[in-house]
């Protein structure tokens, strides 16, 4: 009788730890071992930011980042911000992994007044196909027809 019962509170405490009664479980979190920023920190240059993160189980990882400007978030290891204020902008990231857990870090990222992207004209080839570019930036437009470019300078630096 009492084998039995000890055998009984036995397969209780198997059935019980194999269902987890405690609620479910979330996977341990990632390791993020690094921000990386660099390009300009100046009004309109663009700053690209590196992360590596790391996870115990080697299970799929997500980035999610957060600029801290108010616009959209981004998504992926390395991600682009320009930002168009100067300011102390705190960076945040969060990596997840596929089994449920995550992690945060942040990073203060300081914007500085001076304006770093210039507008010049980019003419090149036979037919003197113009465009406009920024002169520290691949960003460009080119093309047939008119072309309309916008450039706001919010600072008091000439541009």
């Amino acid at each position: 009788m009492i084998h039995r019962a000890i055998r009984f509170l036995g397969l209780l405490l198997l059935i019980a730890s194999t269902l987890n009664c405690g609620g479910g479980s979330t996977a341990a979190p990632p390791t993020i071992t690094a921000i990386t920023p660099s390009g300009t920190t100046g009004i309109g240059g663009m700053v690209t930011l590196a992360a590596t993160a790391t996870d115990p189980a080697g299970l799929a990882l997500t980035y999610s980042w957060d600029f801290g400007d108010g616009f959209a978030a981004d998504t992926g290891a390395t991600a682009y911000r320009i930002y168009n204020k100067a300011g102390d902008y705190t960076v945040t990231l969060k990596v997840s992994n596929s089994g449920g857990g995550s992690s945060t870090r942040t990073l203060l990222l300081k914007i500085s007044e001076t304006a770093s992207a210039h507008i010049a004209v980019d003419c090149a080839g036979a037919d003197v196909n113009c465009s406009a570019k920024t002169t520290n930036l691949s960003h460009r437009y080119s093309g047939t027809g008119t072309g309309i470019w916008r450039f706001d300078n919010l600072t008091n630096v000439a541009v």
